[in-house]
């Protein structure tokens, strides 16, 4: 089996399409901000919930800390992040962090996370890195399909179509 990796660093986002034997299998998008395994020294903005979780600022986003340490609001405290922050229609989701040990007194990042491309290389597929203009392989790959699909919740397959629903309690697949 054949597998590669169509990588096009952008302004505003990276994008890359997991490609085994012609067929797209995954498509990745990474926007700027705090990467997952970033470490960051944060400032406690607001306590939600005393002792359970709280929001800390990291300059220029903020995230959700679960739990929250015996802290008042306001102090400094070494994070990492868990998980990116989600865009979620009507209801976005802040960068999920969790308490870590950090060198640094203050506010701003210590260490950034691996970005997509050490991501996609640690899986050990071929990486094929696009720049600059000419053909758009990532259009000619199916970009615009696979993102399609992915919006609206519909997969077609041969001899039949997928579609997946997400609620808020659930994702329905059909």
């Amino acid at each position: 089996m054949s597998v590669h990796t169509l990588l096009e660093p952008g302004i505003g986002a990276t994008r890359a399409l997991v490609i085994a034997d012609g067929a797209v299998v995954a498509a990745h998008i990474e926007r700027p901000g705090a990467r997952a395994g970033s470490r960051w020294i944060g400032r406690l903005v607001r306590i939600l919930e005393p002792g359970r979780r709280g929001i800390v600022d990291l300059g220029a986003e903020e995230g959700l800390l679960e739990p929250l340490p015996a802290l008042a609001e306001g102090g400094l405290l070494a994070v990492e992040v868990a998980r990116e922050a989600l865009p979620e229609v009507g209801r976005p989701r802040l960068a999920k962090l969790k308490i870590c040990d950090a060198p640094g007194r203050a506010p701003g990042p210590v260490s950034q996370g691996p970005d997509l491309a050490a991501r996609l290389a640690a899986t050990g597929h071929r990486l094929v890195m696009l720049a600059g203009p000419g053909a758009d392989s990532l259009e000619d790959a199916g970009w615009s399909e696979t993102v399609e699909a992915a919006r609206t919740g519909h997969v077609a397959f041969p001899g039949g179509l997928l579609t997946i629903s997400p609620t808020p309690a659930m994702t329905v697949i059909d």
